[in-house]
């Protein structure tokens, strides 16, 4: 009867290690996932702060001058641009400009040389591809497709988006847009910082109004 009464506390023992074991296991790869999607979360806030050229977002008008593609630059009261005022993207020389509000980089803005409307479904069409490519490379293909847009779908000086990724803090978008004289085409794609963009314009992408961002910062 002892035998038994003390084989059952070993079985019991053993149990008891074995749970032991089994729940040290599976808290060290709860540990090991979570520590693996922080490391995947700042990996993406650190790849949202980037915006083009070695330009960070943020950054001054200054420290954007002395990055690779616009050192050497030429700049304005909010503005920055690279020497020539344009930068290769893929295949195509695009039209590059930084813009910044209180001194703090928050986007970058592209566009291609501009076309009539006979060329809209192919030259203006292909830089916004071409963008479209270049981008997928690094971050995979756009969350947003709206479709390449008919040129009855413009106005003078409206903007019709095709392609757009939202990483975290960042927005890439990509479109085809319309003089603001009318009949001329081009292609546009901007990088926005979504923390200092969206306090700058509306929910359409409208500028708003200095006086209503002025009077925002005494609540």
């Amino acid at each position: 009867m002892a035998a038994c009464t003390n084989n059952k506390a070993r079985i019991e023992e053993e149990k008891l290690r074995q749970d032991s074991i089994r729940m040290a296991n599976e808290a060290r790869v709860r540990d090991s996932l979570a520590t693996l999607e922080l490391q995947k979360e700042n990996q993406r806030m650190e790849i949202s702060k980037t915006a083009f050229g070695g330009a960070r977002f943020e950054m001054g008008a200054k420290e954007v001058l002395e990055t690779e593609v616009f050192r050497g630059g030429t700049s304005g009261a909010d503005w920055v641009q690279p020497r020539g005022g344009s930068s290769p993207v893929g295949r195509y020389q695009y039209g590059v400009r930084a813009k910044f509000h209180h001194d703090s980089l928050y986007m970058i803005t592209f566009t291609s040389g501009s076309e009539n409307a006979a060329y809209i479904e192919d030259k203006i069409l292909s830089y916004a591809t071409n963008f479209k490519e270049v981008i997928a490379e690094k971050y995979g293909p756009p969350q947003k497709n709206n479709g390449a847009p008919d040129v009855m779908d413009f106005n003078p000086g409206s903007i019709r988006w095709i392609y757009e990724w939202d990483i975290e803090d960042k927005v890439i978008q990509i479109g085809m847009a319309e003089e603001s004289s009318g009949s001329h085409y081009y292609a546009v794609s901007r990088i926005y910082y979504k923390p200092i963009f969206q306090k700058l314009f509306d929910a359409k992408g409208n500028r708003k109004q200095d006086s209503v961002i002025r009077d925002a910062t005494k609540f």
